[in-house]
């Protein structure tokens, strides 16, 4: 070709022409007639709309004159055309005649409908069909319940309008809730739209109880939004314990509420927990559930860290620990780390609380060096306060009647000095006696009238479920239980009744002791030893007798009656709680301290 051979004669060329074959013309000529039909059905649409469409008053009277016999319901209308507007009225004749609906148009080509004296509704005309379809639409939606409930929106507003001054605030919020349920009623459910103050209070209900929320909802008694509504609004914090292992993510939450919280609600304590979990890899939100953070295998426990503010009601998990296996000294490092990261946001730890695990006493011993159990250590993050460590008295409370039902002698007994007597001076040790309690109920098993009302069969032979449980445990320390043995013991002679009595006694007034969550709780009960800490009152001074008789009771040996990791926390928890109770109110300024760390631990003086 030339191209590829320039300057060849032109005879060398070879030029072949391909002529256009019947299925391609085909297509072309449809193409062409499809083309020529989009744009003829353009043309008439264009010429269609420019009839029936307007933009001024004047061009509505010429398009409504051309086309008012083209109208579906002009024959049902009765039209007055005036200088500025167009009236089209329905009357009925019931048997009186009724004008039931009007529609006026103004000069701005804006139709109104009304019911009497209410307005149904209001559009903004462009077609002679806009009008066409509201005459339409109105003929066929007559309901006459509508027009009422339009008639209660409208009054309800003009209250609201007329007379803010002589309306109440909860009358006025009140009047708005109806007036909004009314509006939804005439709305299609698709199309609801909340306000901002609806929006809200179904937020705070949803969260409060999801299930109460569900209920209300579908009793269809009030109309609210939807779940999924609520939870697209509300903000969401990703709290996965995967997630937050990372050092970017640790302590996310609390760190976002830190901002919410007041100065004095800033001083907390730290809790710890474990509990046991189900070894299993789950795949959820994208992520592998289940595994621990150093093992491959997967978590069988998780150890949970709950901040508690000492002088509000606010407590949170800070951090969800999942492990196979730790030990105390990689669990100590934890704490360290969480205790830094909780000063580093801005809170203040003041002491950390776990139960009687072997491995929880062992971790906090290595704040400590050498690695020793104390009940307070130097604080990590500051000087100007110690680090307390506190055994949770609820576990010593449940592990006491634990260590009692487990005895294996024939009376169940626990061996223990007297508690009012004068060091050096001691007579022979007591002996309480569980088999007495069990005897004092069968005695009573049968009676309508009971002494001993509190014992029951389950608080007397618990499963080992039912001794995680604190009622039970309530039901052998309580003040019935003292009062039927000492009415019964010397006539049914039961077995160290005087002595068992006295040991639930020391039980009983220590749990009143450490269990004040509310200031008034001794006025309430008349209970001396309900009042809150303070320093020399009669709670911390009988804390201290405690203290005195727990050390009288490790002197002897402590050969038959607790076991040594709960006499070991018994008496270390008394005793810190006198020691909290010092430092709070001595450098801490507190007024009184409340030891029931589960709701309140402490306020601040006034």
């Amino acid at each position: 070709m030339p191209r590829a051979l320039p300057n060849c004669p032109a005879y060398l060329s070879n030029t072949s022409s391909t002529r256009e074959s019947a299925e391609e013309r085909r297509i072309r000529l449809e193409n062409l007639q499809v083309q020529q039909a989009l744009a003829d059905s353009l043309l008439t649409d264009q010429c269609y709309r420019s009839e029936k469409s307007f933009s001024t008053f004047p061009e509505f009277l010429k398009c409504m004159e051309k086309h008012k016999d083209s109208l579906n319901s002009s024959e049902r209308w009765i039209i007055f055309e005036k200088k500025e507007e167009v009236l089209f009225f329905l009357i009925t004749k019931n048997p009186i005649p009724k004008i039931e609906f009007s529609v006026v148009v103004d000069n701005t080509c804006t139709a109104s409908v009304f019911s009497d004296s209410l307005t149904i509704c209001t559009k903004k005309l462009q077609t002679i069909n806009d009008l066409d379809e509201i005459l339409e639409n109105t003929l066929k939606n007559k309901p006459k319940e509508i027009s009422q409930l339009q008639f209660y929106i409208s009054a309800m507003e003009d209250i609201l309008k007329k007379m803010t001054d002589l309306v109440k605030d909860e009358q006025a919020r009140l009047l708005k809730f109806i007036s909004e349920q009314f509006k939804l009623m005439l709305q299609n459910p698709s199309r609801y739209r909340y306000s901002t103050d609806l929006i809200i209070l179904a937020s705070i209900f949803f969260s409060i109880s999801p299930h109460a929320y569900k209920f209300v909802r579908n009793s269809r008694m009030i109309i609210l939004p939807h779940p999924q509504t609520i939870k697209k609004i509300c903000a969401k914090y990703e709290t996965n314990p995967i997630i937050e292992q990372n050092d970017a993510n640790f302590l996310k939450y609390v760190r976002n509420r830190f901002n919410c919280l007041e100065e004095k609600e800033r001083l907390v304590i730290l809790l710890l927990d474990e509990i046991h979990v189900k070894p299993m890899f789950d795949f959820k939100g994208g992520n592998i559930v289940g595994a621990a953070y150093n093992s491959e295998m997967a978590a069988k426990t998780a150890f949970v860290f709950m901040i508690k503010s000492l002088l509000s009601d606010y407590k949170e998990v800070a951090h969800i620990l999942p492990v196979c296996r730790i030990e105390a000294e990689q669990l100590y490092l934890y704490i360290r780390k969480i205790i830094t990261g909780l000063h580093s946001i801005g809170y203040n730890v003041i002491c950390v609380v776990s139960d009687n695990n072997a491995i929880n006493r062992k971790s906090m011993s290595f704040f400590h060096s050498p690695p020793e159990l104390k009940i307070s250590y130097n604080h990590p993050c500051t000087n100007d306060m110690p680090l307390f460590y506190l055994f949770d008295t609820v576990h010593i409370f449940k592990c006491i009647r634990n260590n009692w039902v487990n005895k294996k002698d024939e009376d169940q007994t626990i061996q223990y000095p007297p508690f009012n007597c004068v060091s050096g001076n001691e007579p022979d040790n007591c002996l309480a006696s569980f088999v007495a309690l069990k005897n004092l109920y069968t005695i009573e098993e049968t009676m309508l009238v009971k002494h001993a009302y509190s014992l029951t069969f389950k608080s007397l032979f618990p499963s080992n479920l039912e001794r995680q449980n604190v009622k039970y445990v309530l039901n052998i320390f309580h003040q019935s239980v003292r009062e039927g043995l000492l009415h019964y013991g010397e006539d049914k002679k039961l077995a160290n009744y005087q002595s068992t009595a006295d040991f639930v006694n020391i039980v009983i007034d220590w749990w009143s002791a450490v269990n004040v969550k509310t200031v008034y709780k001794g006025i309430r009960r008349r209970n001396p030893l309900e009042h809150p800490l303070l320093i020399n009152n009669d709670p911390y001074k009988y804390l201290a007798l405690i203290c005195d008789w727990l050390n009288r009771w490790n002197a002897c040996g402590n050969r038959n009656g607790l076991t040594k990791e709960t006499f070991t926390a018994f008496k270390h928890s008394t005793e810190a709680l006198l020691q909290i109770t010092r430092f709070c109110v001595e450098n801490l300024h507190f007024s009184y301290i409340l030891p029931g760390i589960q709701d309140k631990f402490c306020q601040l003086k006034t």
